[in-house]
This record gives structure tokens, sequence and C-alpha cells, in this order.
């Protein structure tokens, strides 16, 4: 599954994880963390190999200083 989300660039941002749900519980998804890139915001895609299309997904924002937040509303598929 194809997911997709934008990002205001602001500078604190190192980078993103993705969780679905698995069982009740959410797992992240990703091997390795997506990086943050530069620049005025920033259209994302990473591609899920391994879900069926009727996955929820959430986003973890991972922030330069080490602190990590859950974005408020589900990914785009």
């Amino acid at each position: 599954m194809l997911l997709r989300w934008k990002a205001q660039a602001d500078g604190t941002t190192f980078g993103y994880n993705v969780f679905r749900r698995v069982a009740g519980h959410r797992v992240r998804v990703n091997g390795s963390l997506i990086p943050s890139a530069d620049g005025r915001g920033h259209v994302y895609r990473w591609l899920d190999r391994t879900s069926n299309h009727k996955a929820q997904y959430w986003l973890q924002v991972v922030r330069s200083d080490g602190t990590r937040s859950w974005r408020a509303e589900t990914i785009a598929v």
C-alpha cells in the first residue's frame, strides 16, 4: 500500500516512523527512520509491501532533540 503525507518544514523534524494497527496495537512497519526533507514542506511517499488495503496507519514525528509525537490524523492512502 502506498502511503502519502504532507509535512511543513519547521527545522526541528528529524524524520518519521510509520505505524500500522496489528492485533489492536500500533506496530512500527518502516525498517529505518524516514528522513525529513529540507525545504518548505514536502510530500512524502512510503510503500508498505506487507499490508492489506484495509489497514490503519499512524505517523510518528521524530524531532531533532529526540522527542516523538503522533500526527493527529492518520496517513492518507
